[in-house]
């Protein structure tokens, strides 16, 4: 992942990526460095063979409700932890989880999380600031008040996948 960013949004993408790389899930992407080059800050993750689930749902078509189930399961637990962490993924799909060849559902693109907004705290600064995600998968509050998303918007992403898994 590499960004063009500047002034506070500088200081708040490398603390954003501080708390990414201290998250350690089998359900998540490990990001394993950050850094700046030339002005062109950037992202490392883990690399993990496997296939995203938008691409398994082409393949194979509607899962059983067993199946969804599991990997919504996976997906959940991953989230959790990032939650816990404050970091709303901001972009819960089909195609940000990785499903690997063990069976096991990680979450992908934790680099364009951010920090959950918290009550009376202006976010006014955010490079996220606008809309953000992928408007079929995005709750409501995305689009009204974007720099004050938490991470119920996950949640509701999250149910948005599980429809289009069984669907």
């Amino acid at each position: 992942l590499l960004l063009n960013i500047a002034g506070s949004a500088v200081e708040e993408f490398l603390n954003e990526m501080r708390i990414i790389g201290q998250l350690d899930h089998p359900n998540i992407i490990q990001a394993t460095d950050a850094g700046e080059h030339e002005g062109v800050y950037f992202l490392v993750m883990e690399y993990v063979p496997g296939l995203d689930i938008s691409s398994l749902l082409r393949q194979v078509g509607p899962l059983s409700v067993a199946d969804a189930a599991e990997i919504i399961r996976q997906a959940a637990l991953g989230l959790s932890v990032a939650h816990a962490s404050s970091l709303v993924h901001r972009d819960v799909k089909t195609s940000n989880l990785l499903f690997t060849s063990s069976g096991q559902v990680k979450l992908l693109d934790l680099g364009l999380a951010t920090i959950a907004a918290r009550p009376n705290e202006s976010q006014e600064h955010s490079h996220t600031s606008g809309p953000r995600g992928t408007a079929d998968y995005m709750a409501p509050e995305q689009w009204r008040e974007a720099s004050q998303v938490t991470a119920k918007a996950d949640i509701y992403s999250l149910g948005c996948t599980l429809y289009k898994l069984l669907t």
